[in-house]
């Protein structure tokens, strides 16, 4: 339905910088309240909070994964639906798969290739699957960045691409420029749209909106927002989710409806109504557990970055000593929301550990806890831990 609205593609070579450039587009396309999803078509399990988290946890937490076939064709079938304009970063090095399923999809493209890099697989790319270009930039570590031509296609040097960085200069402003004018025309009408496919008889919880409201000068979520939260949406009632927002804004959304149901929104699916959990196997998810003072830590692992949604799913669901639980792990919101509300059914009070704040959110707290909504726990993440120590 949506296959019109655009896919732009980062094309280039393994540490040309596209990882870098894609997160600061996106932070600064979301500074413009620009209406986007940047997708990661990589299965190396990267995410916002790999380029905001501290590198020594970031490094050990970034899977790397295999291009199977049902990686690709679920990537494939995301661009397919998606519902919203995309920033796509495919990786470095295309395979076949790759190209009949996912490349396929690409409507436009930023190539960003290293001075003297070779550019005729990159062309042939393009040519092949009639992507329309964007941009034309050299990266390069130093040097001053400058714009060479602006039309039709942005040509130039753009530096400094480097892990812990944002991307800044005139070349990154004109790209900045040029995807949102494609966006927002491409988007007009879309937001509201979303908001109005909601359920009936859910309230629709409009994040983009709040944070707006809160911190206009940053859009950026603290944990003692939590609290205020709490006040403005109702609890116990249906409620629909929808915007960006950490992992532990979504846990509490979904606890705060506790025992309506919840529902969110994925731009790759729509609407999802919460999936129900039970104990038991899952061939793509296994659980380890540690513990941090008093809570009971539980972190659960993923054999694949792209996780299908299921509407019902057994998954290993540790049984939790003491009434403290932190939730760890690289999880889709919907099956965070999921386990959130299955300790919280069992009356635990729930943290939610991110990486890039190197501790867990409080986001549901029983009645005798001395901890409280919003508090964060300076706990060290158990899968970094874990692997480091099973690092050879």
């Amino acid at each position: 339905m949506y296959d019109s609205l655009p896919a732009v593609f980062l094309l280039g070579p393994p540490h040309s910088g596209k990882s870098v450039l894609a997160f600061s587009l996106s932070q600064a396309l979301r500074q413009r309240k620009v209406l986007h999803y940047l997708l990661r078509a990589a299965p190396d399990g990267e995410g916002d909070w790999f380029a905001e988290g501290p590198l020594g946890v970031v490094r050990t937490l970034r899977f790397k994964h295999q291009y199977t076939p049902a990686f690709v064709k679920r990537v494939a079938r995301h661009l397919r639906g998606r519902m919203v304009p995309l920033l796509v970063d495919p990786g470095g090095r295309p395979t076949p798969v790759q190209l009949e399923h996912i490349f396929a999809q690409a409507t436009h493209a930023i190539l960003l290739l290293p001075r003297g890099a070779d550019r005729s697989p990159w062309e042939k790319l393009l040519s092949t699957y009639a992507i329309s270009l964007l941009a034309d930039l050299t990266s390069a570590l130093e040097g001053k960045d400058e714009v060479s031509e602006t039309t039709p296609v942005l040509r130039g040097q753009i530096t400094g691409l480097v892990r812990g960085t944002r991307a800044r200069g005139p070349v990154f402003e004109a790209l900045v420029d040029r995807l949102e004018t494609l966006f927002r025309q491409a988007g007009e009408g879309l937001h509201a749209w979303h908001l109005a496919q909601a359920p009936r008889g859910y309230q629709v919880v409009d994040l983009e909106t709040l944070i707006d409201v809160m911190h206009p000068e940053d859009r950026r979520w603290r944990p003692r927002d939590l609290p205020l939260l709490a006040q403005k949406i109702p609890r116990g009632v249906p409620l629909a989710l929808y915007g960006r927002a950490p992992n532990w804004v979504y846990g509490w959304g979904a606890q705060q409806a506790w025992p309506a149901p919840a529902t969110l929104f994925d731009v790759r699916y729509g609407w999802l109504p919460i999936p129900s959990l039970r104990p038991g196997r899952h061939k793509m998810i296994t659980a380890v557990e540690g513990h941090w003072e008093e809570w009971h830590h539980v972190a659960f692992r993923l054999k694949e970055s792209l996780l299908a949604y299921e509407k019902s799913l057994r998954l290993p669901l540790p049984s939790v000593s003491g009434t403290k639980v932190i939730l760890e792990g690289k999880l889709p919101f919907w099956l965070l929301i999921a386990l959130v509300r299955h300790y919280r059914a069992q009356g635990k009070s729930v943290a939610v550990y991110q990486p890039p704040l190197s501790a867990a959110v409080v986001v549901t707290s029983s009645s005798n806890s001395s901890f409280s909504l919003g508090d964060t726990l300076p706990v060290t993440s158990l899968l970094a831990t874990l692997e480091k120590t099973e690092s050879p």
